[in-house]
């Protein structure tokens, strides 16, 4: 029988908003339960936890918070993060009072958000990992160095929109990568062409099954001229 996926509870007002913030979640593989207001959050938080709580703030700020203050001192949820609107003075509020543990700001960077609950639950499950963000660093020279370093590792890889791909670097070698329904070199170079985002390095585990059998140098110089080839057909680097 699989493992349950991580449950998150998204409190947000805006019904557009919410759906496009629960199909970013689900499709990184989390369970999304949704409430409109606080106090539909609350009562759904009487009946059972969530391993995250993700508000959205709006117009009820005083609610908002004291929700977060209620929901961390009934231990209802593991994680709290705060998405809030430009030039709102909550997230500081809430950071100093650590009723947060991350604050974003909309338009919401998917890859960070997801990348900072992935990396929380494995903490949380004592599974060991590193993470950080590769906004202004070149992919490909990052997955060259870990190729380099000859550690069996697996990388998971987050997009600004929240797609996840994942590369199993077996001493020097890339064995499988896996990014949706694709697997094999297509899931690599798919990964490889993230614009930025956020990437996990985690403990080794085996793949379900090998994909990738070509040398790792030959697989980083086939995604380079890829990349190439897109830039000049979009007359021009890479923008947002």
């Amino acid at each position: 029988m699989p493992a349950p996926k991580p449950s998150i509870l998204l409190v947000d007002g805006d019904k557009d908003h919410a759906r496009s913030m629960a199909r970013i979640l689900i499709r990184a593989g989390f369970a999304v339960n949704i409430a409109d207001d606080p106090s539909k959050a609350v009562s759904i938080l009487e009946t059972r936890s969530f391993e995250a709580l993700v508000l959205c703030s709006g117009a009820n700020l005083g609610r908002e918070k004291d929700l977060l203050t209620w929901a961390r001192k009934q231990h209802t949820v593991g994680k709290a993060i705060v998405i809030d609107l430009p030039g709102s003075s909550l997230p500081q509020e809430l950071l100093r009072e650590r009723a947060a543990d991350l604050v974003l700001t909309r338009p919401v960077d998917a890859g960070s958000l997801v990348g900072f609950l992935s990396q929380q639950l494995q903490e949380r499950n004592g599974e060991e990992s590193f993470s950080g963000s590769i906004e202004g660093v070149d992919i490909l020279s990052y997955v060259q160095f870990i190729l380099l370093s000859g550690t069996k590792t697996v990388l998971e890889i987050y997009s600004r929109d929240g797609a996840r791909g994942t590369i199993y670097v077996n001493k020097g070698s890339i064995c499988h990568a896996a990014l949706g329904t694709a697997q094999g070199e297509r899931a690599l170079y798919n990964c490889l062409s993230f614009r930025g985002g956020h990437v996990l390095t985690r403990q080794w585990r085996e793949p379900e099954k090998i994909t990738i059998t070509k040398p790792g140098e030959f697989l980083l110089m086939e995604a380079a001229r890829r990349r190439d080839e897109a830039l000049e057909t979009a007359g021009g680097p890479f923008s947002d």
